[in-house]
């Protein structure tokens, strides 16, 4: 075997032994810090991209499962709403019922009505309010469409019902036939403005004043010039003083006081005159022409020009509250029958048949407002529903029954699809549970391989040192050579 020194073969033989030890080493290190078994494309290329591509279907199904929960949650609200249409439902057969017995009058039948069409307002304001996030569950049809996977296409619908109570068969589908014209003679002041008049009958000369008391204000003006002059330098010194009203001479004795914006009201004592010492024996005579509608009621008339006859009905909304009457009898009872309703479900008005076909809102109570909608004549129409009759209450106990049976058709429908959804979730669960069991024997360290493997490598990187050591030494042997 010859003997070199030139190159240390045993030398550069421990040193990539040495490289290689110590790259396992840093390999198995930097798993075991971070817990996975791929931390760069140059660890596995092939096992990164099957791990990508399970980690964006994981997270798919992932978002599929909050889809699906929330899907169940959009249901569930609808189904609640709809839970208390079928207790209002149940409630109005109880009143329809009722009224078409023979043991009810006339007016007991308006009454029991005002309930039912209080609760079908009730209805139709449930359908058009209950939405999720946005979304109308019970107002109108379509479907509402739920991605439960991680493509586009896998998906799951439900078929959304309209629920108002037209849609339900029980407010009828008739036409407006009429609407009843609206005079409103009196609006309680929310348009008036307090006028008053003071008129001084005695001459005003040199060496007297004016004196007037203007909301807790008194104004003098002593005599300048001329009568008019100290009129009017009085009126204005009341308009510099004063607010929301206006002062001005009006005559040549008088000076009114207006109000500048509608229901704006002032006080005031009277306009007197004064000597420079002594008052003169005299105090402007006041004429106030409006009160600001302290003292004033709202009336308002509504008449009907065609004629209301059987299958028809009248609509009348007052004070937020529908009022309906069915045709009963003549035009005049029919009327008078509404008038009656309004009175009786409404507070500070009173509701008169005042002419053939008016109806007359009056206010009770002076200051007292009341809002209408107007008056209309409808048709009767498909599923009008009404108790003013027995024979229109046994109809709307039929209608009543149909509407019944949709609400429960659509409530089974929504809790088939939330079971479904259940399931779904499960399922869901189920592929995320395995698709992430195998992207982690992909992509995770092994704890118990990686820590024998950084032993080995340690133990081989101080062998691997020793032997390096050896073979720098193995040179010297030439030394002996050349003694």
């Amino acid at each position: 075997m010859s003997m070199v020194i030139g190159t240390n073969v045993a030398s550069l033989t421990a040193q990539r032994h040495l490289a290689n030890s110590r790259a396992d080493m840093e390999t198995s290190m930097e798993r075991l810090a971070s817990g996975k078994r791929i931390n760069s494309a140059m660890d596995d290329a092939a096992g990164l991209a099957i791990t990508h591509k399970l980690e964006s279907k994981i997270t798919g199904l992932n978002q599929g499962i909050r889809n699906a929960n929330d899907g169940i949650s959009m249901l569930q609200t609808a189904e609640g709403a709809l839970e208390q249409t079928s207790a209002i439902l149940s409630r109005m057969k109880e009143l329809a019922s009722a009224a078409s017995s023979s043991t009810y009058s006339s007016s007991d039948r308006d009454s029991l009505d005002l309930e039912f069409q209080a609760l079908l307002t009730e209805i139709s304001r449930i359908s058009d309010t209950t939405d999720f996030n946005g979304t109308a569950l019970l107002q109108t049809k379509g479907s509402a469409t739920f991605v439960v996977g991680d493509t586009s296409s896998d998906t799951i619908s439900v078929s959304l019902q309209a629920m108002d109570s037209k849609d339900l068969g029980i407010t009828g589908s008739g036409v407006i036939t009429e609407t009843g014209a609206a005079a409103i003679t009196t609006e309680n002041g929310a348009a008036a403005k307090q006028v008053g008049t003071f008129t001084m009958a005695a001459v005003v000369a040199t060496g007297e004043y004016l004196e007037m008391e203007v909301n807790g204000t008194t104004f003098k003006q002593a005599f300048s010039t001329d009568e008019a002059t100290t009129m009017t330098l009085l009126a204005d010194k009341i308009n510099q003083g004063t607010d929301g009203l206006t002062a001005t001479r009006s005559a040549a004795k008088v000076i009114t006081l207006t109000s500048t914006e509608n229901g704006k009201a002032w006080t005031s004592s009277g306009l007197a005159e004064y000597t420079a010492t002594v008052p003169i024996n005299e105090t402007g005579a006041a004429a106030i022409t409006t009160e600001n509608g302290a003292a004033a009621k709202q009336v308002g008339t509504f008449t009907m020009a065609a004629a209301v006859a059987t299958g028809e009905y009248l609509e009348m909304e007052v004070n937020g509250t529908t009022f309906k009457q069915a045709f009963d009898t003549s035009e005049e009872v029919t009327m008078t029958l509404l008038a009656d309703q309004i009175t009786n479900g409404t507070n500070d008005l009173t509701a008169t048949r005042s002419a053939a076909k008016v109806i007359t809102l009056t206010s009770t109570v002076n200051g007292a407002a009341w809002t209408s909608g107007g008056l209309r004549e409808y048709t009767e129409g498909t599923g009008a529903s009404s108790l003013q009759t027995a024979d229109s209450a046994a109809k709307a106990m039929g209608n009543i029954d149909s509407a019944i049976a949709k609400v429960d058709a659509y409530r089974s429908d929504l809790g088939a699809v939330s079971n479904r959804l259940d399931h779904t979730v499960s399922n869901l669960m189920n592929r995320v549970e395995n698709q992430s069991a195998a992207k982690s024997r992909i992509e995770d360290a092994d704890f118990a391989v990686e820590s024998a493997s950084l032993a080995k490598s340690q133990v081989l990187q101080q062998a691997g040192t020793a032997m390096l050591a050896q073979a720098n030494a193995s040179g010297q042997g030439v030394l002996s050579l050349l003694k």
